[in-house]
């Protein structure tokens, strides 16, 4: 079974359209060395999970997320929007592309 921790990066990469932007701290997301807080390129090259060397490394803990458990979201930083939205997601791939399918289970504007 796919993990979906993966996926879940992809919560913050959905973020545009905002002249601030926050960091995902928990759960601790793939690719956090080289993971930045900028927009996504206006062109959709780095869409989705800002595609980027590294950018499916595993964290250096693992998240743990037991089914039904409650899970704790958290940020780091702050960001002031002048319009945008960030989706939390799912995906089954491992490795998510532009093609993956995405279920998106909570819209944040």
């Amino acid at each position: 079974m796919p993990s979906y921790n993966t996926a879940i990066i992809a919560a913050l990469a959905l973020v545009s359209g905002t002249n601030a932007h926050m960091l995902m701290k928990t759960p601790a997301p793939y690719g956090a060395a080289s993971l930045t807080n900028g927009p996504l390129d206006a062109s959709g090259s780095d869409f989705p999970c800002k595609q980027r060397p590294g950018v499916y490394d595993p964290p250096a803990t693992k998240n743990v997320m037991p089914i039904g458990a409650p899970q704790t979201l958290s940020f780091t930083g702050s960001a002031v929007h002048g319009g945008g939205s960030c989706q939390i997601s799912l995906t089954k791939d491992l490795k998510p592309t532009k093609d993956s399918k995405w279920m998106v289970i909570h819209s944040i504007e």
